[in-house]
């Protein structure tokens, strides 16, 4: 059930254009997911042949490391924390005071990893290539996937897409189902979904699918031996 829909920015603001011109004098070059890359790395290319190779580049997962790779870049990242905070743990970023850093990145969102590193001394310049719109459903397709029977658990993946989330429960075809089991990605979004009304939450080790499931086939695994399965 898409909660996103990504739109690639048409036109990038003035400072966006002059960060792509000026690749070569960063030292350490950030993607924040998968579509950062895959839209970052499009808006890059048709500046650069390939990366200037002082650069140093980093990614939040394995997924985006690898999509990388397509492209032909190495990317360092964290192994567990799949976050901002596990970016920032990464020894390369560690000692970044005077160091120019970019961020390439969706409009909005979190400033976390951007406030991190300026509080380390870096210098850092945020490239927003791309939007997070909400998904569009109608009150049918709702009724289809949240009404009678409730989905026994749901799978949300971030902040914003449990936002959107929300608003489809709220809406008249798909009202209620802030009992149901959810499993989100880390305890920040956990704090989110507490906020908004959720009161069965678990916790994954982070996003990835494999994280995601495994926490859910733990959390099922435990209602049975329990005897709460229903």
């Amino acid at each position: 059930m898409p909660l996103l829909v990504i739109e690639a920015l048409q036109t990038l603001s003035y400072e966006a254009q002059q960060a792509l011109e000026q690749l070569a004098s960063f030292s350490h070059l950030i993607f924040v997911s998968a579509n950062a890359v895959r839209v970052g790395m499009d808006r890059i290319n048709q500046r650069w042949s390939e990366l200037p190779a002082e650069l140093s580049c980093y990614c939040v997962g394995a997924a985006s490391a690898g999509l990388l790779q397509s492209y032909g870049v190495t990317a360092a990242y964290p192994l567990e924390a799949m976050t901002s905070e596990g970016l920032l743990a990464l020894p390369g970023l560690a000692n970044s005071h005077g160091e120019r850093v970019l961020i390439v990145k969706g409009e909005g969102g979190r400033e976390h990893l951007q406030q991190q590193l300026q509080a380390r001394g870096a210098a850092v310049t945020t490239l927003p290539v791309y939007r997070r719109l909400p998904f569009w459903y109608t009150d049918v397709e709702l009724q289809q996937l949240l009404g009678e029977p409730r989905p026994l658990a749901m799978l949300v993946n971030s902040g914003e897409s449990l936002h959107n989330m929300v608003s489809l429960l709220n809406r008249g075809a798909a009202q209620g189902g802030l009992d149901s089991l959810l499993v989100v990605p880390g305890q920040r979004v956990a704090g989110l979904a507490g906020e908004l009304g959720f009161t069965n939450i678990e916790v994954a080790g982070n996003a990835t699918d494999g994280a995601m499931l495994e926490a859910l086939a733990q959390r099922l695994a435990g209602e049975v031996k329990s005897g709460r399965n229903r």
